[in-house]
């Protein structure tokens, strides 16, 4: 009896003590901490965007799309292209060299330039510029790849009304190289300043003070706009 008590008892102890030191495997979401000395190390996952490409059988090209606002307030930039004064309201020119017009306009501040947003369009498609905040609304153009190197391009933009302040949409045509920018006149932007003056004194009475203000339109500045039209083509 007493060796079954005491083999009994050496049973109880040696499976409590196998207990209290076996492990249970780990769920999945537990995060084990660092060993104390050595440094944490924090894996980020990685993600690969997919690119979703558009097929299509007909050639692209992505159009360069700039509006130079030319300043009234001085004599016209000699570097750039006066289409007012002429009988053709577009004309082409180097790529090069009309960017260079247009940087050495704006050092001296008589004119600035603003690039609209990249525009991809298929060789026979319409492309515009409505969705740029409607800045440009009613610029259109539409492009047609020809075998030679050139593309036919159909420029729509809106011009000066003659003898008027309204505008009408005009359209351009040119075959345009690869370095080579189309050149478009652009409407005028008018503007007025209103000078408003008060007498001494009377002007600072409550209430009526208002009665003794004078409000006098005083200028009007005309702004000219030149559209710049360039491509470059799209490799499948």
């Amino acid at each position: 009896m007493q060796s079954r008590w005491i083999c009994r008892c050496f049973l109880a102890v040696a499976s409590a003590f196998t207990g209290c030191n076996r492990a249970d495997p780990l769920p999945p979401t537990a995060v084990l901490a660092p060993v104390p000395g050595s440094e944490s190390v924090q894996v980020k996952s990685v993600v690969v965007p997919v690119r979703h490409e558009v097929a299509s059988d007909e050639p692209r090209v992505r159009i360069h799309l700039t509006m130079v606002e030319i300043h009234s307030r001085g004599p016209f930039p000699k570097e750039l292209p006066d289409l007012w004064t002429s009988k053709e309201t577009s004309s082409v020119f180097s790529t090069d060299e009309i960017q260079a017009a247009v940087v050495e306009a704006e050092k001296t501040g008589m004119a600035r330039g603003r690039a609209w947003a990249d525009l991809e369009v298929a060789s026979g498609q319409t492309g515009d510029w409505d969705s740029n905040g409607g800045a440009i609304a009613g610029v259109t153009v539409t492009v047609t790849m020809g075998s030679d190197g050139l593309v036919q391009v159909s420029f729509v933009a809106p011009q000066d009304k003659p003898n008027t302040e309204q505008t009408i949409p005009n359209e351009s045509k040119a075959d345009l190289r690869e370095n080579e920018t189309l050149v478009v006149a652009g409407p005028t932007s008018h503007g007025y300043s209103t000078e408003i003056s008060t007498y001494p004194y009377l002007g600072d009475i409550p209430v009526i003070g208002p009665l003794f203000f004078s409000a006098k339109k005083t200028t009007k500045v005309s702004n000219k706009a030149l559209f710049l039209l360039s491509w470059e083509a799209i490799p499948k």
